[in-house]
């Protein structure tokens, strides 16, 4: 399952970006299910995520690993998007939304146009050993805002 993980460490963030594109953030559903109807205890993870404005629900189940779950159903998610919108990629309403790929560029084209702008600047981090996913946005040198992904441990 960690290939799986390394491969696709933006599939959270491809929900969050595909929500963006309707002005709304992405649903996160968890619950803790049996993983057998025999065996009494042992329970499994359910996670289902939805965008509100689509008909769109990705679902994952991972036994033992609540993360595991996540990540499938964001990648389900991704998927059921894709084949909505004839397989294209994820949906671009317009190129106007301001989304985790767009942010940059966008406070990069506000200092082109006044320089009012010139002292913001984001940084970005995402970390190498879990996926940790985090911008910053600072004027000078003070924190202005600052916002973060779900973290995933190493496993």
């Amino acid at each position: 399952m960690a290939p799986v993980i390394s491969a696709n460490r933006s599939a959270k963030l491809d929900v969050y970006d595909y929500a963006a594109h309707f002005d709304v953030l992405p649903q996160f559903e968890r619950e803790e299910i049996p993983v057998n109807p025999d065996a009494k205890g042992k329970k499994g993870h359910l996670c289902r995520v939805r965008v509100e404005g689509t008909n769109i629900l990705g679902e994952g189940f991972n036994p033992t690993n609540e993360i595991f779950a996540e990540i499938t159903a964001c990648l389900d998610f991704k998927a059921r998007a894709e084949k909505a919108h004839q397989g294209e990629k994820l949906l671009v309403k317009h190129i106007n939304t301001l989304t985790t790929k767009t942010g940059k560029k966008f406070l990069e084209y506000c200092k082109l146009r006044s320089k009012d702008w010139a002292e913001y600047r984001f940084q970005g981090k995402q970390t190498h050993g879990g996926i940790a996913v985090v911008g910053q946005l600072f004027l000078a040198d003070r924190l202005m805002a600052e916002c973060a992904a779900s973290t995933y441990f190493q496993l």
